[in-house]
């Protein structure tokens, strides 16, 4: 290793960098698409040759005589060497004279007929290669071919030394890619040496022998305990495994690369290329390297739906849903194919399973790629397939298959048998004894590995078994859904539930029939249970029937029908509107049989425990909005059969509870307030009151309950997005806090938020008071530049008082209702803060500094910096992040006060700073920040008066751009003092303050 080290420091002195034993990156100036991109990434990972401090190679840089002396004296370890007379008189006071010296003793270079060197003229390509086939001991063998070039330049060729080389004459300066290419193609030649009679041939080369590293192309079957089925030995703590196609295994220590396991267990199964070190036979073989970059292994991993077909080595496969089959073509000969775990030979006779009747067939192995690839046969599988081009060459050479079974644990295992007994098929067990001596087995739940006593009743279990039976592979899953089946497919395969689709396999439907006595249909209720690549696998399913939820719009008597009792219905278990139903003469009331005639009377007073919309009309509706209700409007459980009411379920008192899961009753559990939707839960100061699902049924009834046309029924996911908040009520809350029923408030339900999207909000002029004919009285209006927005906007204001304090250049947010009234107003930054250190105020000593500090807290939206306004996490004091791909993290949402330091027109882009000026008037800008100004960016300013905030340059119509920026490069303490608002970050709107 000392000498190893010593070498490639001496060969850094061409490359002008220091060098470490292992540290390699690709070369940001090699491209994937350079000839001699595989010789200068593998010399670099040797460390045989190294790149520039910037990232580059420069593989069209030339490199000199003396540089590749070093370099071909390195490779031979006689580096250490040191002389007192030097032959040519030229070099004798080089960095490189004992080199050169070396080189000139060993034959390897002979100068010039006058007796020079010339150490830093560029090495030829010819040079080069006469030195390279001396270097490897071929001098007497070029000589008989002709000397000098033409026989160095033969014997190169035999020896392959130009392999892959292009581009270049013999005669041309030899850049640094070729010379690296020919380096590259010496490394496995077998070298002549001197017997001290003759040269004679060796089995030595430069790689195994003299940097003695040997090169290893394989499968890494095994990674300290992890290991698949290939490998044979049990390898301790630091040791890896890999096969090589001839099938020997090596093991290798590869702690002396690295310490971290992860780094090695991330190529398991993968072929690589390393580069280890065993100076004898008798040594521990020691990892050098694992190339990663010549050794690439593009993967495609898919899903049994996902597969087309399969014939004649090409597999056709669909991917991201799209209609059109793409293709992959398999190695001609010579790949592998795993099954279950474990290697199936190309020799080997494979027995297939006929699913449908369970017999088995004895096939070759290309026939079973083929009846298990190809799709709704009894014989393909049920699973995944991982291929893997390990060679990048658009070749599969590798494909992983795992054809799992399935089955539903009856029970956990326990440890006297470790036997997992099949819910769904009598019988049918798996023993999973660890320390069974005929098979090993893996299992995995929900992305973690677990032993089997970990395995719990109705999880859900696809094993795979090898076809020699000694390795299980298990996928265990715990997850379900619940709901009820809106739609079925007509054969009986697929279900959606809550507007999501899902595989069922027959043993469900089959599972249910045998239990339950029922078809899974549309409109079937149940607990779904998954299986990992979900699959509904078996299901308990609802057997209650339930009177469905409804609302009573009106009710009367039939004065042509004797005074027959009739309800205005909107029923959530038939389309349309709202409709007239006769009510049945003995009708069930709240669990009791009455006569028709006293329903009315039973309405109107189970009506006044319901409307509470009546209260908060003008929040909900709108400003001076009213609630027409009858005296029966109210929800409620509502059984029509045969066009006839047969059943009512109304509340019967107006407390709430805090659930209730009684199907024949209709219980108020969350009264109705403005509510924060989030996730599948509804908040209320700061806590989830109550949560829905796909089950849980959304009424909307109109704020004038006589529109019959206006009522509507909605999922959860149709009714609510994230972020926003809404006026209900809930109803029927089970113990797992999921409402049953949800009424929504509202002409559409929402009053918008402002949430990490909503765009800051310039005032423009000062508030107005303007007459509003739909609210009959005085309000404000507000003119805003908001966004990217190309003029301002008019807003009015819900509550006059709420938004009469706000002053010109004011960066504000706020929500608004249906009828677009603003309300809820948030201060992000204060005009008047700002205008006080646009007059002189200093902040640490400095001038027009905006790094101003504050103790967050509630008031101050938990802002940390009084000019520098961030969107936080909801209920936190915690930034809201975007993540990306150019710009790395940033807030997500921003409005930030700047200095502008310097304006780069070109480029169109500011480079701004937070930092004030001291008292010279100078700017510490180095920790500037670039503002890219986009064609879609809006820049504005506040007049001289301060009055108004304008989009046109002062006393003109002629648009803001970015030439209206004053910089302090060129303008000092005078430059431009900008607030930028952005979101994403990506600058929306601009305000030049001055």
């Amino acid at each position: 290793m000392k000498k190893l080290t010593a070498m490639l420091a001496a060969v850094a002195v061409m490359t002008g960098i220091s060098c470490q034993t292992v540290t390699f990156a690709a070369f940001n100036d090699v491209a994937d698409n350079n000839p001699y991109r595989k010789a200068i990434t593998t010399l670099s990972k040797l460390s045989v040759i190294n790149g520039f401090e910037d990232g580059t190679f420069k593989p069209d840089n030339s490199v000199t005589r003396a540089e590749f002396s070093t370099l071909v004296v390195n490779m031979l370890n006689l580096q250490d060497q040191s002389y007192s007379n030097y032959t040519f008189a030229d070099s004798s006071e080089h960095w490189a004279k004992n080199y050169i010296q070396t080189g000139y003793n060993l034959g390897i270079i002979a100068g010039f007929e006058d007796g020079t060197f010339r150490p830093d003229e560029p090495v030829t390509y010819e040079q080069a290669l006469k030195m390279i086939d001396c270097t490897l001991g071929y001098d007497s063998l070029a000589q008989n071919r002709g000397g000098w070039p033409t026989g160095y330049i033969q014997q190169a060729s035999e020896l392959g030394l130009d392999k892959n080389v292009s581009g270049v004459t013999y005669k041309d300066n030899a850049p640094r890619g070729i010379v690296a290419q020919t380096l590259y193609n010496a490394l496995e030649v077998e070298m002549y040496e001197s017997n001290g009679y003759s040269w004679v041939k060796t089995e030595k080369t430069l790689l195994n022998d003299y940097l003695k590293v040997k090169e290893l192309k394989g499968t890494l079957v095994g990674v300290e305990d992890t290991v698949t089925a290939d490998c044979t030995h049990n390898l301790l703590e630091g040791e890896m495994d890999i096969k090589s196609s001839s099938g020997e295994e090596y093991v290798i220590t590869y702690t002396s690369m690295t310490e971290n396991v992860s780094d090695i267990k991330k190529y398991l199964g993968n072929t690589i290329t390393v580069y280890y070190r065993q100076p004898t036979s008798k040594d521990q073989r020691m990892l050098v390297i694992i190339d990663d970059e010549t050794t690439k292994n593009t993967a495609y991993e898919l899903r049994y739906d996902e597969i087309d077909s399969y014939s004649n080595n090409t597999l056709k496969y669909f991917e991201d849903n799209s209609s059109k089959a793409k293709t992959l073509k398999f190695k001609e000969e010579d790949f592998t194919v795993r099954y279950n775990g474990k290697l199936v030979d190309e020799k080997d006779s494979v027995p297939v399973k006929n699913k449908a009747n369970n017999t088995i067939e004895n096939v070759s192995r290309d026939r079973a790629l083929e009846l298990w690839l190809n799709p709704d046969t009894d014989y393909s599988i049920y699973g995944t397939v991982k291929l893997t081009d390990s060679s990048n060459n658009s070749a599969i050479n590798m494909i992983q298959i795992f054809d799992y079974q399935t089955m539903v644990a009856y029970a956990a295992p326990s440890t006297s048998d470790y036997r997992v007994t099949d819910k769904l098929v009598t019988g049918n067990s798996l023993l999973l004894d660890p320390q069974a001596a005929n098979y090993t087995y893996t299992i995995t739940k929900n992305g973690e590995e677990i032993p089997a006593t970990s395995i719990a009743a109705n999880d859900v279990i696809l094993y795979a078994e090898s076809l020699d039976q000694s390795v299980l592979t298990l996928l265990v899953s715990n997850k379900n859904v619940k709901g009820s089946i809106s739609s079925m497919s007509s054969d009986g395969k697929t279900m959606n539930i809550g507007g999501t689709s899902y595989e069922v396999s027959p043993k469900c439907v089959s599972y249910v029939k045998d239990k339950h006595g029922k078809d899974l249909k549309s409109g079937v209720s149940g607990t779904f249970y998954l299986d990992a690549l979900g699959t509904a696998v078996f299901a308990t399913v609802e057997q209650t029937a339930v009177a469905p939820y409804a609302y009573i719009a009106n009710a009367y008597l039939a004065e042509n029908e004797d005074g027959k009792a009739y309800l205005s219905v909107y029923s959530t278990s038939t389309s349309g509107n709202v409709s007239s139903y006769p009510v049945k003469d003995k009708v069930k009331f709240n669990g009791s049989t009455i006569n028709s005639e006293l329903v009315l009377d039973k309405l109107e007073a189970s009506s006044s425990y319901a409307n509470p919309d009546e209260d908060l009309a003008s929040k909900i509706y709108g400003a001076n909005k009213t609630v027409n209700i009858t005296p029966y409007s109210q929800p409620a459980r509502i059984t029509i059969k045969n066009g006839t009411i047969t059943e009512i379920v109304t509340m019967e008192a107006d407390e709430l509870q805090s659930q209730n899961e009684d199907n024949e009753k209709l219980v108020r559990c969350k009264e109705l307030d403005q509510y924060r939707y989030s996730s599948n839960g509804f908040v209320l100061d700061n806590k989830t009151a109550f949560t829905v699902n796909s089950s849980t049924i959304v009424l909307c009834p109109p704020a004038d309950r006589s529109q019959r046309d206006k009522y509507a029924k909605k999922t959860p996911s149709g009714a609510f997005s994230s972020g926003d908040s809404y006026y209900v009520e809930a109803y029927d809350i089970n113990s797992s806090k999921v409402a049953g029923l949800v009424i929504l408030y509202g002409s559409d339900g929402t009053l918008t938020k402002v949430k990490k999207d909503t765009d800051f909000s310039v005032v423009a002029k000062l508030p107005e008071t303007t007459y509003d004919d739909e609210t009959d009285k005085s309000i404000h209006q507000l003119e805003l530049f908001a966004g990217t927005a190309s003029a301002a906007k008019v807003w009015k204001t819900f509550d006059d008082k709420e938004f009469r304090d706000v002053q010109v250049g004011d960066v504000i947010q706020f929500s608004y209702d249906s009828d677009q009234f603003a309300q809820e107003r948030i201060n992000n930054i204060r005009y008047a803060d700002i205008e006080e250190i646009l007059d002189g105020k200093t902040y640490d000593g400095k001038k027009f500094n905006w790094q101003e500090e504050q103790t967050p807290s509630e008031d101050n939206n938990y802002q940390s910096y009084k000019f520098d306004y961030r969107f936080k996490k909801a209920g936190t004091d915690e930034d809201e992040i975007y993540n990306s791909t150019s710009l790395g993290s940033v807030p997500y949402s921003r409005a930030c006060m700047y200095n502008v330091s310097q304006v780069l027109l070109d480029d169109k882009k500011l480079y701004v700073t937070k930092n004030g000026f001291d008292s010279n008037e100078d700017l510490d800008d180095s920790d500037y920040e670039e503002i890219n100004i986009q064609s879609s960016t809006k820049i504005v300013r506040m007049n001289d008066s301060g009055d108004e905030i304008s989009k046109f340059v002062q006393d003109t119509t002629t648009p803001l751009t970015i030439n209206d920026f004053k910089d302090a490069k060129n303008y000092g303490i005078n430059c431009s003092k900008i607030l930028v608002c952005s979101s994403k970050g990506n600058a929306k709107l601009i305000v030049i303050y001055q």
